[in-house]
């Protein structure tokens, strides 16, 4: 058994030597790392299910897709890594239990009730203190794990906090779950170095013919290459979710939208917007429909005031979509507004659909999208970023 403590805090790096580590070589390894802070998915998920997208683009937190499966984990620089790749015998690889028991017995000495859950999770006072997943390649297997030692929780909460009724997927879904901290169990203080020092060390006595393993200048660059040619890559990352649906009603100024999507490896491959209901003034907003705005309220009532209808949201391509101004002719006052209000939404439907097949094709990626409507003049300028909060 090689130890192999790594000297990196890249997550992209420390995941990508996962994979050479196990693919690449035919050594056993015991692979200890700590990260920056950053969101770790399943090779099954949907990421954007999985992640607060607005708080992580703003925090610009890396979200990086693993190559086991099981759901998404926080990890952040009070977080340690574990990770065993171990050769055996085909269909007698996957074994939980087993290969997080010296995890588990290291945690027992220092203290801490530690048992193996049902979920293949790490329990202590009811809490979760670590995640494990596994991932299987010809006769070898990657057992990896999470230990959460002083990580900032409040930030693995706002990271995580979705909602899981805007997708329909079949992709692995992460359970929720009430997590706590290692250091908060102890009896003794201790700080997260001498934690891994310590978990290093008992991890050599399970193995006793473990030595002490340093990655060379050649294995350092061929994984620094899966880093640029994978891990840093959009379509592993977030492109290799499986197709999804998406449906949310929203909000732009005064006009009620929603909005239904079909993505198929990262691509929008249907779009479809349609407008619920537009308000004739601030005041008539219901407090219920004020909620689906993506702006503060403040923003919604401005919104409101300067622009009347969708018109005054969309680009010239849009804008000039659709039949056009029919004459009314005689009609009675009441009848003429009826044909008015009956044209308007015809002709809003069928920019609507304008704008919706020009998306068509395009990643599903708030910086793509932007990209996209702003070239093809789908919505004004000062309306884009605010649209593109409605695609997510």
């Amino acid at each position: 058994m090689l130890i192999l403590d790594s000297p990196s805090n890249d997550p992209r790096f420390n995941i990508a030597a996962e994979e050479y580590l196990m693919k690449e070589t035919q050594g056993e390894y015991a692979f200890f790392y700590i990260n920056d802070p950053s969101v770790i998915i399943g090779k099954h998920q949907n990421a954007l299910a999985e992640i607060n997208i607005p708080w992580i683009r703003q925090h610009e937190i890396p979200v990086i897709r693993r190559m086991s499966g099981g759901g998404t984990v926080w990890h952040d620089r009070g977080n340690l890594n574990f990770s065993f790749i171990l050769n055996g015998q085909e269909g007698k690889l996957v074994n939980f239990r087993q290969y997080a028991g010296p995890v588990v017995e290291y945690l027992r000495g220092l203290g801490i009730g530690a048992e193996f859950g049902e979920r293949n999770e790490i329990l202590a006072g009811g809490l979760k203190i670590s995640g494990n997943a596994e991932h299987i390649h010809r006769n070898r297997v990657l057992h990896h794990g999470t230990l959460l030692y002083s990580s900032d929780l409040s930030m693995l909460q706002n990271a995580l906090d979705t909602d899981p009724d805007l997708y329909e997927d079949r992709a692995v879904q992460s359970i929720p779950c009430r997590v706590g901290n290692i250091r908060d169990l102890l009896d003794k203080p201790m700080d997260i170095a001498g934690f891994r020092r310590q978990l290093i060390a008992n991890v050599m006595l399970h193995f006793q013919d473990s030595e002490i393993f340093a990655l060379g200048e050649r294995e350092t660059g061929r994984i620094q290459e899966l880093v640029l040619e994978k891990y840093s890559r959009w379509n592993w990352n977030m492109g290799y979710s499986p197709k999804y649906r998406l449906q949310r009603e929203w909000m732009i100024g005064r006009i009620l939208l929603k909005t239904e999507l079909e993505v198929e490896k990262g691509h929008i491959k249907n779009c479809r917007l349609t407008v619920l209901k537009q308000f004739l003034f601030p005041d008539n907003i219901p407090p219920g429909e004020r909620k689906k705005n993506i702006l503060p309220d403040d923003a919604i009532v401005t919104g409101a005031r300067n622009y009347g209808n969708l018109y005054d949201i969309l680009g010239r391509q849009t804008r000039d979509a659709g039949p056009g101004k029919e004459p009314v002719g005689d009609l009675t006052r009441g009848a003429a507004r009826s044909k008015i209000a009956a044209d308007s939404a015809i002709r809003d439907a069928s920019r609507l659909k304008v704008l919706a097949e020009g998306l068509i094709g395009v990643p599903h990626d708030p910086d793509a999208l932007r990209t996209a409507i702003s070239e093809r003049d789908l919505v004004k300028p000062g309306w884009i970023d605010i649209f593109v909060k409605g695609l997510f």
